[in-house]
């Protein structure tokens, strides 16, 4: 999936479990900015930024997601993130 503007290929897996869980595993990602993660919506609290990349495994409950910008680029190439009930 290209970034807007962008010929860059971004590589990515999203899988939901009948569990709940969710599973994020990364290829290689050529955007350099972007929001990674979950949030259970319903106007759930934002608590700030994870770092992702410092491991989980990581909640589905709540707000959990890491922003990525051009001096903060994404680090998560090859990383798989674990999101449980």
């Amino acid at each position: 999936m290209p970034e807007f503007f962008s010929s860059g290929a971004n590589n990515f897996a999203v899988t939901l479990a009948s569990d709940g869980s969710v599973s994020i595993v990364y290829g290689s990602v050529t955007a350099n900015d972007g929001i990674v993660g979950v949030t259970e919506g319903g106007g759930a609290a934002d608590p700030g930024e994870t770092d992702l990349s410092a491991g989980g495994p990581f909640s589905v409950n709540g707000t959990t997601y890491e922003r990525f910008t051009f001096s903060d680029p994404f680090d998560l190439d090859g990383a798989t993130l674990e999101f449980d009930p």
